[in-house]
């Protein structure tokens, strides 16, 4: 019971690598029935060929990854083994994982890409300083344009920051209430100042109402939305 409760799939093989047993979850991740199936050989149901090489190589030091034969998923399957010949099949869906580690990885390819464009800028800003001589209407113009691309690297390394600082901060308390009313007129009035009267606003907030949360991240998140909205939409 303790075993058919676990969040992970559990699959017992005998010495002849024929179902003896399995736990729902795994059941689930295979595509078995847990009483149909029963003394069947794993590799007659489980076709993956990285799952039917790995078996039969015998070597169980590491998970190996592969999909699940409805193609639903991504599963890590783990092998030890157990009593007389037997073997534990120890499967996990490993599939959200997989998806936040992708997107990691995309999100610091990203970032690197729109850090690297600035510093290009700069670097060649700096060479030309230093090996051309500007004249006195050149040179503010490019010290300006330097300025401007600082002023980008120093945004992109304060969202990270502020990532990282979100990632890592534990959930707010529920007792720390903010006035929803002057929040968003707050937010409202800057997003007014960015568009220079390009936009109308109107506001439907009721007095009175409150958010939980922490108000500087909140104002981040709205500001963040009004500003997307005054940039890019009519």
């Amino acid at each position: 019971d303790a075993i058919d409760a676990s969040p992970n799939g559990v699959l017992l093989l005998d010495a002849d690598e024929r179902i003896e047993w399995c736990n729902a979850r795994s059941a689930d991740h295979f595509g078995l029935d847990p009483v149909r199936d029963q003394r069947q050989p794993i590799t007659n149901l489980l076709r993956a060929p990285a799952f039917v090489e790995y078996l039969q190589r015998g070597v169980f030091d590491a998970p190996i990854e592969f999909a699940a034969p409805r193609g639903r998923a991504t599963l890590s399957v783990l092998v030890r083994p157990y009593g007389a010949g037997q073997k534990l099949l120890l499967s996990q869906d490993v599939t959200e994982r997989d998806r936040m580690d992708a997107m990691r990885r995309d999100f610091v390819a990203n970032v690197s890409h729109e850090i690297r464009t600035p510093l290009t800028v700069l670097a060649g800003f700096v060479d030309t300083l230093a090996s051309v001589p500007l004249s006195a209407t050149e040179r503010p113009r490019v010290l300006e344009l330097m300025r401007q691309q600082t002023t980008r690297i120093q945004t992109l390394v304060d969202d990270l920051l502020t990532l990282a600082q979100l990632e890592g901060s534990p959930r707010p308390s529920s007792d720390r209430w903010v006035d929803a009313d002057a929040l968003v007129a707050r937010v409202a009035a800057e997003a007014e100042m960015l568009s220079a009267g390009r936009h109308e606003f109107a506001l439907d907030v009721h007095a009175g109402l409150e958010i939980a949360g922490v108000e500087t991240e909140l104002a981040s998140a709205m500001a963040n939305l009004l500003g997307n909205a005054v940039r890019y939409t009519p």
